[in-house]
């Protein structure tokens, strides 16, 4: 239904979690999900991700696992794509490409940074991003972060400026 569950909030620890499994547009999935709440928890730390998680040999199982969950990075460079100008997923889908020291990874910031422009601040220094991975097979780059609101950036020098992630 492209919807959260009903009766989930961030947080929540699930046990006796079924479904089937399934990938659509290489995006892990479980359909006809059932599942019991057994707490409510602070949310872990992010996993940290590099280029050496990033450019693992396909099939990246490094990147897989971390799928769904909160990734970040850290001292990365604002790029629309790795081939500008010719950037097809940022201009279908706003997709643009973060370089995380000589490796890139998509983000998609269009409907939960509000004022974010890319083109805007190409070439700023990311000192800090969070969001939650997903992956789109026929991405490029193929593995996407997206930040859940401003306070995942941190980014002074971008215009606006974003600090609340710092």
């Amino acid at each position: 239904t492209f919807s959260a569950p009903a009766g989930l909030s961030v947080g929540d620890k699930l046990a006796n979690v079924s479904g089937r499994v399934s990938e659509f547009l290489g995006f892990t999935e479980l359909n006809n999900p059932a599942w019991e709440v057994v707490a409510n928890l602070p949310l872990p730390a992010p996993a940290v991700v590099t280029c050496v998680e990033v450019d693992t040999n396909p099939p990246n199982l490094v990147m897989e696992s971390l799928e769904a969950g909160l990734i970040e990075v850290t001292n990365a460079t604002v790029e629309i794509c790795p081939s500008y100008p010719d950037c097809p997923d940022y201009d279908q889908y706003r997709q643009w490409s973060i370089d995380v020291g000589g490796c890139s990874i998509n983000a998609v910031s269009r409907y939960t940074v509000a004022g974010f422009d890319p083109l805007a601040n190409q070439g700023k220094t990311l000192d800090r991003a969070v969001g939650t991975l997903r992956h789109i097979q026929f991405a490029d780059p193929e593995w996407i972060l997206e930040p859940r609101s401003a306070a995942d950036i941190c980014c002074p020098t971008c215009t606006p400026a974003l600090n609340q992630g710092c």
